[in-house]
């Protein structure tokens, strides 16, 4: 058997654009928690320490192009080919489409006596939210080729999986669902509310809904916004202030502060941009908002729940494993800047409700598993994930 058991392949492996969750994060996880047998390839951009040994796949990034993916997949079949790992498992979809593809490569050829088996993660799927039309039904296609070149498939929700079979993405058999374990533990809390808000000179009586996110469009940030200035102007006669907390970086930036400023909420919408912490800032808000137009499960949303915040999100792919509308949150069609400020109004004027939903959740995100583990833990992700290597090893 190969010495290298699993090869994780990944575009970066960094801190992302809001916080350590996310498909990096995840990754990193299941390193931590190996044997010391397992090895990461990654490309050279956002690359971070690592608790294995890193190899450096020179081409691989995260944008389409085309000399440089076939240079990536032309280093690729060659670093399998050397490697020759028991498993390969790729996380998200450039690595994905790469990485499968070269181990087939390498299976036909070199490696017929021992081949390696193939594992994908796409951390949830691109078929909507993401792209246009187009290159939705261009990325569809190519997943639904790669699907049949690959052992496993695990989606990190059901709703994941159930949407991805549904487009023609690989046969039920292939699919295991391991959610994305989101490493806080059950009574875990960060620094005081109090002292996170006077960190961005929010004032310590405000009513805060905010979010943790990466600020591209998926995320749906804009949508917020908009959302804010409806929930600035009929909570007028309240006697709170109401504050927008956006934690989090990316490309879409300067285009959200830039419309925070044309609808004059340059003090109502706090940019916090990126922090190491922010997972920990949640005990600033008194209300945390999920807008995405697609989210294979959300991570910070879980963590928001699992501290008793009240929710707000939209009612798209996993967000709805998690959030049942009126029981363990509040759930509103995506892209709905009305119906989202009519949510936040509603948490806003209602302390009852919020506190019954912030419970509900709290009890959800915290429940077990039937070995006692937290059900969306670290732990319990890690030891899916190591039956699901076995199954595959001989």
């Amino acid at each position: 058997m190969s010495s290298v058991r699993v090869l994780h392949l990944i575009t970066r492996l960094g801190p992302g654009r809001c916080s350590g969750l996310g498909s990096a994060a995840g990754t990193a996880s299941l390193l931590a928690g190996s044997d010391g047998s397992d090895l990461l390839a990654c490309g050279p951009a956002g690359a971070s320490p690592c608790p294995a040994s890193r190899v450096e796949v020179p081409h691989l990034v995260r944008d389409i192009s085309w000399w440089r993916d076939c240079l990536a997949f032309a280093e690729l079949v060659a670093l399998l080919a050397r490697l020759r790992p028991a498993v390969l498992h790729t996380h998200t979809s450039k690595a994905g489409f790469l990485g499968r593809w070269a181990a087939w490569l390498v299976n036909r050829t070199v490696g017929r006596s021992q081949p390696i088996r193939t594992v994908h993660t796409p951390h949830g799927h691109v078929l909507y939210g993401y792209f246009g039309p187009w290159r939705s039904a261009l990325f569809r296609a190519l997943e639904a080729a790669s699907s049949r070149v690959t052992d496993r498939l695990v989606a990190v929700s059901e709703a994941e999986e159930r949407e991805s079979l549904a487009a023609g993405l690989g046969e039920p058999g292939q699919w295991t669902v391991i959610p994305a374990g989101t490493g806080f533990e059950p009574g875990a809390s960060g620094p005081g509310g109090t002292l996170a808000r006077e960190r961005f000179g929010i004032p310590r009586d405000a009513f805060v809904a905010g979010t943790v996110a990466r600020l591209e469009p998926v995320k749906g940030v804009r949508h917020l916004i908009e959302a804010a200035g409806l929930v600035r102007r009929k909570s007028a006669v309240s006697v709170r202030d109401v504050r927008f907390l956006v934690v989090g970086d990316g490309s879409q930036r300067p285009a959200l502060e830039r419309l925070a400023r044309d609808l004059g909420l340059a003090d109502v919408v706090v940019f916090a941009g990126f922090q190491d912490d922010a997972v920990s800032l949640l005990e600033a808000m008194d209300v945390y908002v999920q807008p995405s137009l697609n989210e294979a499960m959300g991570q910070a949303l879980l963590s928001a729940m699992a501290r008793g915040k009240p929710v707000v999100a939209a009612s798209v792919c996993g967000i709805t494993d998690v959030v049942v509308d009126g029981a363990t949150g509040l759930l509103v069609p995506p892209a709905d800047p009305r119906a989202l400020s009519g949510a936040v109004l509603r948490l806003l004027e209602d302390p009852l409700l919020r506190r019954r939903l912030g419970e509900a959740g709290r009890d959800l995100a915290r429940r077990r598993d039937e070995t006692g583990r937290p059900y969306f833990g670290s732990e319990r992700t890690l030891r899916l994930h190591e039956e699901l290597y076995a199954g595959l090893l001989p």
